[in-house]
């Protein structure tokens, strides 16, 4: 926890970046009953080793900007810097499931890192008894990690819920689909904050470098992902289909919808900006209508 606190704390642009942080910390309730007791020089103090440690968790990452990037997300600097890494060395790339699924291999190396980037609270409605009796974060994300995987894999493929939740529960009897409507409502936005993190670095880095953040260089599928998500789309034509057609339609339903356009689909750049894909299954919406018209 007061590493988490100490990543959320803000960085102020100019000569003092400290500034906005040690108002920040004046202002806390602890330093208010420290000087209602006369006690200033405790404050001062505590403000001053929270600004130490800052500095000194950051001067062991030579990539500052990820600092950035940790300040704002709350996730720390070390597992921000193994997402750059998996970027970097060419493996998030791919579907959107190939690269949720690498995502996944990466917290799996590490298990309990999962509740760095999840909260426990969301990941636990998932399961029953047997998991609140779990002691360790290790083996909570050990027992989590499969059901994860399994359910995110399904919702990406536009499997319905009351599927989804006839697999996960094993009966035909699903009643009002618990367990996937928990994922769908708790679970999901976390993944999709998992999956926006290499976004960020890569638009943060840009930024770095001097370079403007909204026109910097990746695949679409990275680029949209937290989007993906969130929508239960595995490519961003999908998505685009999903969007164009309005939220009254349903996941399945937009799926059939892109199955028909398949074969009227313009080519498209991986790279491309989204709203490019938008326009292009809006072309083969229109070829079809004319297709069916003749």
């Amino acid at each position: 926890m007061p590493a988490y606190f100490l990543s959320k704390l803000p960085i102020s642009p100019g000569e003092d970046p400290d500034a906005a942080a040690r108002d920040m910390l004046r202002h806390s309730f602890a330093a208010f009953r420290a000087r209602a007791t006369g006690n200033e020089e405790w404050v001062t103090s505590r403000i001053e080793a929270a600004l130490a440690t800052c500095k000194k968790e950051e001067a062991q990452h030579e990539t500052d900007w990820i600092g950035a990037v940790a300040g704002s997300t709350g996730v720390q600097s070390a597992l921000l810097e193994q997402i750059w890494q998996l970027y970097e060395a060419g493996k998030l790339t791919g579907t959107a499931g190939e690269i949720c699924g690498t995502l996944l291999d990466w917290v799996s190396e590490k298990p309990e890192c999962l509740f760095d980037v999840a909260r426990p609270e969301n990941v636990e409605g998932l399961f029953g008894e047997d998991y609140k009796k779990l002691v360790t974060d290790w083996e909570r994300a050990e027992m989590a990690l499969p059901t994860l995987r399994t359910l995110l894999s399904e919702w990406l493929s536009g499997a319905p819920i009351s599927e989804m939740e006839k697999r996960y529960c094993a009966k035909k009897n699903v009643g009002l689909c618990k367990i996937s409507r928990h994922f769908v409502l708790r679970v999901v936005p976390d993944l999709s904050f998992i999956g926006g993190l290499p976004a960020q670095l890569l638009r943060a880095k840009a930024l770095h470098d001097g370079d403007d953040p909204a026109n910097v260089t990746m695949s679409t599928v990275l680029a949209v992902l937290p989007t993906l998500i969130r929508e239960g789309c595995d490519s961003p034509e999908i998505l685009a289909v999903r969007l164009n057609l309005g939220r009254t339609w349903s996941r399945p339903k937009a799926r059939e919808c892109f199955e028909q356009y398949v074969p009227f689909i313009p080519a498209g750049d991986p790279q491309e900006v989204f709203d490019v894909t938008r326009i292009r299954l809006r072309t083969a919406s229109a070829l079809l209508a004319l297709n069916e018209g003749d």
